[in-house]
Order: C-alpha cells, then structure tokens, then sequence
C-alpha cells in the first residue's frame, strides 16, 4: 500500500470513528433524557457543562502546541 493510500485509509478510519462516537454520545443523552426525567436531567446536563468547561482549561492551546512542534520536528515525532 502506497503512503498517500495509508494516510486515505487512517482518515477515513478516523472520521468514522468520530461519526460512529458522535452518533453514540446523541443516543445516549436521548436516553438519559428519557430515563432521568426533568430533574435529574438538569443535574447531568449541568455536571457535563461545568466538565466541558474544565476540560476547556485544561486543554486551553495544547492541541495546537503539539501540532506545532510535531509539524517543526518531524524526525523526533515519529519516534
């Protein structure tokens, strides 16, 4: 298999698993929603805000820090 077909095929093998992921993740809170009731479901919904929030923070610029130093020193990333 040639590189440009390899690089075809883990994209696509990534962008179906992020369809696949985001598909569960809306079936899930459906059901969540049906199952908790009115309350509950405020409870959870908020509890998944303010860990979104944090996970924000956490996160704030990595992804774009390390896609930066991957992309300057190619040789030390495949390592």
């Amino acid at each position: 298999m040639t590189p440009r077909n390899q690089s075809l095929v883990g994209n696509a093998a990534r962008a179906s698993g992020s369809i696949a992921s985001t598909l569960l993740l809306a079936a899930l809170l459906i059901l969540a929603g049906r199952v908790l009731g009115d309350v509950e479901y405020g409870k959870f919904s908020f509890a998944l805000a303010v860990a979104m929030i944090f996970e924000a923070l956490v996160d704030f610029g990595l992804k774009e820090i390390t896609t930066r130093e991957v992309a300057r020193e190619r040789r030390a990333a495949r390592r």
